[in-house]
């Protein structure tokens, strides 16, 4: 078993905020924005503000944690909790490999080298299958890690290289090559893809009405450890909701502060006081002495949106969500155009959040599919490699 530090982290990227509850002395740790809402933090009028949803909507949660146990919770406003499943959707720790390869010798340090060869069975030494790393990235190249040469020894990974010869990874170790030639032989490798797994958790508001909030346990064998809790979540009937809270869906193609690559959409509502068309036009003119042509002409559509009365936490979230690759609010497609822009409420601890949006022409569509995972309670999971 690799020795790794503890993980768990909740980004704000994540549609709905959490804190994370942790004890504050005021010598070495204080309260701050990680670890106390705002209502409670600032000097000025402090104010509580709901995140709102209606009973059909299905906000995710993400975790990265490398905790043993990972629960989520919904808490009602009469104080019944409610357990919500995780689903794990990767397996990056623990891994552990058995193959063929060679050792060799780049710039006087010893060099291993995988690209096409067998598979083995750590246990039974059987050979399990083949594997190919022409011009494929080698899972456990990651600096650090320890490769045990079978029957020789250990050698940790320094850096990475590329062989044209070969069209594979090479692996440049810390050790001092003895000067061995290049021969076959077969490596063992314990590692970690990277140091957390991924856990989603779509709610089912369906049942819920009023306030709830949620919390989340990260602990290992020993113990709790790790304790984070939401802002209050308003839970209305589809029809109560105001349209001023706009049903927004955002994701990213690539992954940046969330993980996106088990298909995560997210979905937020906050309230919006102004949402109103704007145009972006581009002209370019073909001057001479007597005449003027127009040489081209783009039209774009867009809107002015503001939000109001936000927290702190509450502006981070959408400021993330609006930058987003794909953004589509009350169904039709958007890219921010700019910087969000930022205001405090006079002697609150609120703000104003105003964005300038450009039309895409895409339209949401449950038969996108992308968009299709919307309609589930339980998304696809990828299967583990």
């Amino acid at each position: 078993m690799i020795q790794i530090n503890n993980y768990a982290s909740i980004h704000k990227a994540n549609s709905i905020p959490f804190i994370e509850l942790q004890e504050v002395n005021n010598i070495s740790s204080f309260n701050n924005e990680i670890n106390t809402f705002e209502c409670n933090l600032e000097l000025n009028i402090g104010y509580q503000i709901s995140q709102v949803y209606s009973k059909l909507d299905k906000p995710c949660v993400q975790l990265k944690s490398n905790y043993k146990y990972n629960n989520l919770y919904l808490r009602k406003e009469d104080g019944t909790i409610e357990l919500v499943p995780f689903l794990q959707k990767s397996s990056n720790l623990n891994k552990e490999i058995q193959l063929s390869g060679f050792r060799t010798s780049r710039n006087g340090k010893v060099a291993l080298a995988f690209n096409i060869g067998n598979l083995y069975d750590p246990l039974t030494g059987d050979i399990i299958g083949t594997y190919d790393y022409v011009n494929k990235t080698i899972p456990f190249s990651r600096t650090g890690n320890t490769i045990e040469l079978i029957g020789y020894g250990n050698f940790t990974v320094a850096y990475s290289d590329y062989s044209t010869t070969s069209n594979s990874v090479i692996l440049i170790m810390e050790e001092d090559d003895p000067g061995v030639l290049s021969v076959p032989n077969i490596f063992y490798c314990n590692y970690n893809i990277i140091d957390y797994d991924v856990y989603e958790a779509y709610l089912d508001l369906t049942n819920q009405e009023g306030l709830i909030d949620l919390y989340i346990e990260c602990a290992d064998s020993s113990g709790l450890l790790r304790t984070f809790q939401s802002e209050n979540i308003e839970v209305e009937e589809d029809s109560n909701v105001k349209q001023n809270y706009l049903p927004i869906y955002y994701y990213n193609l690539d992954n940046r502060n969330l993980v996106y690559d088990y298909k995560l959409i997210n979905f937020c509502r906050f309230y919006c006081i102004q949402f109103y068309r704007t145009i972006l036009q581009e002209t370019e003119l073909n001057i001479a002495d007597n005449t003027v042509d127009l040489y081209k002409s783009d039209v774009n559509f867009g809107k002015k949106i503001v939000f109001d009365n936000l927290t702190e936490n509450q502006t981070k979230a959408l400021s993330y969500a609006l930058s987003s690759d794909a953004v589509f609010i009350r169904g039709i497609g958007y890219v921010l155009r700019g910087d969000v822009s930022l205001d405090n409420i006079e002697n609150t601890n609120l703000y104003t959040l105003e964005a300038e949006l450009i039309e895409t022409n895409i339209i949401f569509k449950l038969d996108n599919p992308r968009i299709s995972l919307i309609d589930y309670l339980i998304p696809i999971t990828i299967p583990e490699s």
